[in-house]
């Protein structure tokens, strides 16, 4: 995935931002001239987005909140709908921007703080690679070509494929790179890691 951020902002964006549209079904109807195209697309990202991403945030929203608060999930789920709908329609874009900010100083902030306490309790890296038993392909981002779950032309051919409409296309992803400065990889990747030693079971 990290490559193909990289593609969207070398080659996409500049295209995205010259063209001066806001949305992918915009910039499909300036290339192409079509508007069923637009709709076709709006409709098909609509639907993907309602059973995958909305879904599972709300899901997973109403599971925290129900951890929280004590609330039922769909409860929450409800809440977060209205909650959303509301700040969005009365703040308007702005509103989503900051909500934005504020999730990504939440997610880089939490992150930082859980990789430093990771480090603590595992012994920083040496601790992390040598006292717990974590495998050492976990530290490669390229494995050999015979390894049964991530070779590397699987990785390097297959997965950019079929990944690059995620990535480079897809509304949420152009937008929060529009924004992004930096992507933290190498914290998300270590937590997970740490994860992995601290918790086996």
């Amino acid at each position: 995935g990290g490559l193909l951020v990289l593609v969207l902002g070398w080659v996409f964006l500049p295209v995205y931002l010259s063209s001066g549209v806001s949305t992918m079904p915009e910039y499909l109807k300036l290339r192409f001239g079509s508007d069923r195209l637009k709709a076709y697309l709006s409709g098909l990202s609509l639907i993907i987005y309602v059973f995958t991403k909305t879904s599972a945030a709300l899901f997973s929203g109403g599971i925290v909140l129900r951890e929280i608060a004590g609330w039922n999930v769909y409860v929450s789920a409800v809440v977060m709908i209205v909650g959303t709908g509301v700040y969005t329609a009365v703040g308007g874009l702005n509103a989503v921007i900051y909500t934005e900010l504020f999730q990504t100083i939440t997610l880089v902030g939490g992150g930082l703080l859980l990789m430093a306490i990771g480090f603590t309790k595992v012994g920083g890296m040496q601790g992390l690679r040598h006292d717990y038993g974590v495998p050492e392909s976990f530290f490669q981002l390229l494995r050999p070509a015979s390894d049964p779950d991530y070779p590397w032309p699987g990785m390097l051919i297959c997965i950019y494929a079929g990944s690059l409409w995620y990535w480079c296309a897809d509304q949420v992803m152009v937008q929060r790179a529009l924004s992004a400065q930096s992507l933290p990889l190498f914290c998300m990747s270590l937590v997970g890691v740490m994860c992995y030693a601290l918790y086996p079971d």
